[in-house]
Order: C-alpha cells, then structure tokens, then sequence
C-alpha cells in the first residue's frame, strides 16, 4: 500500500477508516435513545479530543479554526469507542520565529495565507457572504475568501505579518472575537489566538451535556452572531431526565471557562484535559434534575456564561490560574 503510484498519476492520501461517524451524529443518536450515552463515554471522547488539540496547538504549533462536533470522527478500539480530530482544510500554522511566551494563552495568531481559495461549493451565499452547508441542520460557514498579490503568486504559501484570516469557520462555534464586524470583513490587523479553538471546544462540551447541536434552533446566522457578540450562550436544562444526565462535578465550570468572552481567560488545552481527566464521572450519573434552578426567568438560548457556572467554578479557575 503506498508503494506503487496509481495508474492516473495522482497523489492519493491513505487515512485511517472512522467506521462509527461523526460526534454530533452520535450525540444526536443518543438523544433518541432510552440509553442516551454514559459519561464514562463522554468524559473518554472529551479526553481524546483534548488531547488531539493539545498536539495540534503544542506540537505543530497550529490552529484548526474549524473544531465541531462533526469535525470528529469516531472509532471503536478494544470495544472502546475514540474520537480523532479531521478536516484541517481552515487550518493554519504558527510561525516559529514568531511565537511569544504568553502570560495566560497560545500566541496571538500572525498566520500563513494560502494564494488560492478552498474549492468551491455547491451551497448558496447570502448577500454577507455567509454560506449554508445543508438544509436540514445549522451548520452556516463564513465565506473563505483569498488573498492574492503579484508576488505571492511565486508561492503557494506566503507569510503575512499584518493579515489576520479571521472570518473562516462555522459560525456556531466562532468566538466572539472572530464574529465582530471587523472580522467579518477579513480586515487586515484583526488578531486572535488559539483559544478560538479552546471557545469552540466549550460548545462542544455542551452538546455532549444537552445531545443536540449547539444552536440548532436558530435558522440564520445573524441570529448566533448577534447573541454570542453580547456574551450569550446556549441554555443549560432545566432538568436532567433520561437520555440526559446531570453533569459532573466541574464539568460546567470548564465548559464556561472554555467558552468565556474573553480570549485570555480561555485555558489551553493541556489544562483542558487536565481538567478532564478529573472529572468524576460517577457524580452525574446519580442525578436526575441539578443546575438552571436559576434559569427560568431567562429567556431560551440567552444564557451568559456567569449563569451556566457550578459551585466550583472558582477552584477550577484557581487550579488553572496555578498551572499557568
């Protein structure tokens, strides 16, 4: 395998087969079920993609820009179901000569601009130059758009100092400082660093806590946009009935911790998964009804972050802070 060049000509990738899909598709699978999904399974599917982003932010000094839920594929080994990160088409490197030690975070992102746009889709743009991947599910990207000059056109790839791709993604796992207007507009000189992947990651946490896509009730992305630039966040339940099951200890303090508005409060993700291993899996299983006590006067899907933390959010902050 891999010896022989094929017939055409072309260059061919052989990748491991994720016969189990994607996460979101197995959260959403769980929610039907009488079983739903344990968190013994959950906290080890968290784990593995923590530590699949801790290398590509560590190691390769990389951000992905596009962590979700359906960017994880998932595969059984030894009877255990694992998660892998893919799809790093919107990925981008840090430059070495350009890293800094930061205080709290990963660097502030002067990223690599590719002289030639992804592929284009057969999905339909809007007038903000939004598109919307599928009909049936949220799921809206920002347009990737290139950047070309007469000189880059000697090279694939070209570093830009000043140029700050921001305004690529999916737009209900962008982070507050990928969405403002600026942003948007690919300005040059927006920065941001590799806690929007830490931001993505908390919505992730809590599809594994609620079963459904983050989101998923709003039809148009102007509609997340404008809720996430105020500080809002999806709701938690009112209560915990199967197939859902109260969280861990803990588990919604890093959720908010990950999601937080601002970047520098974001942890890495070797804290994350620090954070995660720790988690006590045993005391969600018992409960039935716990958080969103609080929650009924809130109107859906306009939760902050300071309404969905736990009682021991501040230890947590603390434990981070420390490991800093």
């Amino acid at each position: 395998m891999g010896k022989r060049p094929p017939l055409s000509g072309n260059i061919f990738v052989v990748i491991e087969l994720m016969e189990n899909g994607d996460l979101l598709s197995a959260f959403e699978k769980a929610a039907k079920s009488k079983k739903g999904m344990s968190w013994e399974v959950r906290k080890t599917l968290m784990y593995d993609i923590a530590d699949g982003m801790e290398y590509i932010h560590e190691t390769l000094q990389s951000i992905h820009r596009d962590l979700k839920s359906e960017n994880v594929l998932l595969r059984e080994v030894g009877g255990v179901l694992r998660a892998k990160v893919s799809d790093f088409g919107l990925s981008r490197i840090v430059p070495e000569k350009k890293k800094k030690t930061p205080k709290r975070l990963g660097t502030t992102m002067s990223l690599f601009t590719s002289n030639t746009s992804r592929s284009s889709t057969s999905s339909k743009r809007d007038s903000s130059g939004i598109e919307a991947q599928g009909s049936d599910r949220f799921d809206e990207m920002i347009s990737d758009v290139s950047t070309t000059s007469a000189s880059s056109k000697k090279s694939s790839l070209r570093f830009s100092e000043a140029l700050m791709t921001s305004a690529r993604g999916t737009v209900a796992y962008m982070a507050p400082e990928l969405l403002s207007r600026e942003a948007l507009r690919n300005d040059t000189g927006i920065s941001y660093s590799q806690s929007v992947d830490s931001y993505a990651f908390g919505l992730i946490l809590w599809e594994a806590l609620c079963f459904r896509r983050a989101w998923g009730d709003f039809k148009f992305s102007t509609q997340v946009i404008d809720r996430v630039t105020e500080g809002l966040r999806p709701s938690l339940p009112k209560s915990y009935n199967p197939p859902l099951l109260a969280p861990p200890k803990g588990f919604n303090a890093l959720m908010t911790i990950c999601w937080h508005q601002k970047p520098e409060m974001r942890p890495k993700f070797t804290q994350i998964k620090a954070a995660i291993a720790s988690l006590d899996v045993e005391s969600g299983v018992a409960k039935r009804t716990a958080a969103g006590r609080s929650l009924g006067a809130k109107p859906k899907h306009s939760l902050t972050a300071s309404d969905v933390r736990d009682e021991d959010t501040s230890a947590l902050e603390v434990e981070l802070a420390e490991m800093l």
